[in-house]
């Protein structure tokens, strides 16, 4: 079983477990952090987002600015062009907090950040 794959088990069993675990992989450097002040498409377990990355660790990121992206359309035409099918955007001035081990993948987002419903 991979690190990750350890850490988003003993948070989902032991929360004091995965404390212990995220300290371990940051001392490492193994923890997959998003870089503070970047924008991303991120892909968690189940849902897409879009922000701007305020806070990272091995706990928790927070998202500046969310959309939860339902539809993304064709990603690598979302990813060239910043057009996503259906957005969903978070309250203006609030910040989205997700699990960092619940996180899978985050594509850098070259675009302005989605604020619209679509």
């Amino acid at each position: 079983m991979q690190l990750y794959e350890q850490l988003a088990l003993s948070r989902w069993l032991d929360p004091e477990a995965a404390l212990v675990l995220a300290d371990y992989l940051e001392e490492r450097g193994e923890a997959m952090l998003l870089e503070v002040g970047k924008t991303y498409l991120v892909m968690t377990l189940t849902h897409y987002y879009t922000g701007k990355v305020v806070e990272s660790t091995p706990g928790r990121t927070v998202l500046e600015d969310p959309a939860w992206i339902p539809d993304t359309g064709r990603l690598s035409e979302a990813l060239a062009t910043g057009k996503l099918n259906e957005v969903e955007p978070g309250p203006d001035g609030e910040s989205l907090v997700l699990n960092t081990s619940h996180i899978t993948n985050g594509w850098m987002w070259n675009h302005a950040l989605p604020r619209k419903v679509k």
